[in-house]
């Protein structure tokens, strides 16, 4: 049976959260069995969130969730768009201030 990938991430972040550290080893197997999922599907999704940075190597054989992934996995939807402001507020006004230059411009060409 395939599982949606964001089902198995979420269940691996719940497992993550708030421990320091958790050995992948015996991670994969405890949620293929819960989720009733082949192990590769966990052992994917669990690379897939190292490489997205929501998981951070801690030592050579433990993993933790990253407050990247905590953000990602556990905050409102408030707080993930707060946060989004805060990264990227010079993009977001540069591009108002080229869209407002590019009215303006049109403006003064049809007038």
């Amino acid at each position: 049976m395939a599982m949606n990938s964001d089902v198995i991430r979420s269940a691996i972040a719940k497992d993550l959260r708030g421990k320091p550290s958790r050995n992948p080893e015996s991670l994969i197997p405890t949620l293929a069995k819960e989720l009733g999922i082949q192990a590769e599907a966990v052992t994917n999704e669990v690379h897939r969130m190292t490489d997205l940075k929501h998981i951070v190597p801690v030592g050579l054989a433990s993993i933790r969730l990253s407050e990247e992934g905590e953000r990602h996995y556990f905050s409102t939807n408030t707080e993930q768009a707060t946060h989004f402001f805060q990264e990227n507020w010079p993009h977001i006004t540069s591009n108002l201030i080229a869209f407002f230059a590019l009215a303006i411009a049109v403006f003064a060409l049809i007038k």
